[in-house]
């Protein structure tokens, strides 16, 4: 380990005082690339909550070190299930803050006592685990897998998946189906399977409690979303949130300047940041693609639109 990620770690930790008394924490549960920085954001804008970002990224030899964690099969392994209670219980006990907003950052809060995990990365298959355990509210947030898929740059899970307890989620169909894609298939329909792997099991399991949201409805409809998620989730000066919603997440560095500039004009130009990466794709293969979403029975995309169908939208 570095000199200087140790000194930005003890920066972290010992910068803030967390005492989470009785209150619940916020899970959010989502795959890379799927608007989970924004919205981890956004939510750490509420009085007296701060991020905990991204805590089973494994790659991140701190979260090895913590966590006890060192593969990620053990992510979905029962026996190192006791790793992961002792792990999160750390942070909601305030023992733990590497993975605290910077000191010098927008989101530093000296003060805190709710915490927002985003996970995208292992989890999927333990989400009402999360809720029950830890006092915890659920945000389930996702994206066009087509829009995931394209803007995709690695994959350190897909196969991980089918080589762990998490496979017994599947059919011997969908896993035969889904050894072969991994086999034969191109990069893109590697990606768009590994989508249909992360998702599927959470809406296999997914209960009326959690706040579902659709990336796309929160950039259309953030009036709507915000205020759904402040029932849902106990949130307080959503006013707050509305008047930070065009403000690119700390990982623009992803975004090219015209994304940055749409999103800074969201209201006009919503449909074209959801459906610019139509530009990259033909109608052919993106049929072509939809079959392997066919294969898992995945009905909150259609082919040839990049809004989600009307059924998993938030009404007003």
């Amino acid at each position: 380990m570095s000199f200087s990620i140790s000194v930005k770690s003890y920066l972290k930790k010992y910068s803030n005082y967390h005492n989470s008394s009785n209150n619940e924490n916020l899970f959010l549960f989502t795959m890379p690339r799927s608007g989970s920085t924004w919205l981890m954001e956004l939510l750490s804008n509420q009085p007296g909550i701060k991020y905990c970002n991204e805590p089973l990224y494994l790659t991140n030899p701190l979260v090895k070190k913590y966590s006890g964690l060192k593969d990620w099969k053990d992510l979905h392994n029962s026996d190192k299930l006791y790793l992961m209670e002792d792990y999160f219980k750390k942070f909601i006990d305030g023992k733990l803050g590497f993975l605290n907003p910077t000191p010098l950052g927008d989101y530093y809060k000296p003060l805190t006592n709710r915490i927002v995990f985003k996970i995208i990365h292992g989890g999927e298959d333990r989400i009402n685990w999360f809720r029950d355990r830890f006092n915890g509210k659920i945000i389930y947030l996702i994206r066009h897998p087509l829009a995931v898929a394209l803007s995709h740059t690695k994959m350190v899970r897909l196969y991980t998946l089918l080589d762990s307890e998490y496979k017994n989620n599947f059919s011997e169909k969908q896993i035969k189906f889904s050894k072969e894609v991994i086999a034969n298939g191109t990069m893109i329909e590697k990606v768009v399977l590994s989508w249909c792997l992360q998702n599927f099991v959470p809406l296999k399991y997914k209960t009326e409690d959690w706040a579902f949201v659709t990336y796309e409805q929160l950039v259309k409809e953030p009036e709507i979303v915000v205020k759904y998620l402040k029932k849902k989730l106990g949130l307080k000066n959503t006013q707050k949130i509305l008047k930070n919603i065009n403000k690119p997440s700390l990982v623009k560095n992803l975004s090219n300047d015209e994304t940055i500039n749409i999103l800074k004009n969201k209201e006009e130009n919503s449909n074209l940041l959801l459906s610019k990466w139509r530009k990259k794709i033909s109608l052919e293969e993106e049929l072509k693609l939809f079959e392997i979403i066919n294969e898992f029975e995945l009905d909150i995309y259609s082919p040839n639109s990049f809004l989600p169908n009307s059924k998993y939208l938030i009404s007003n």
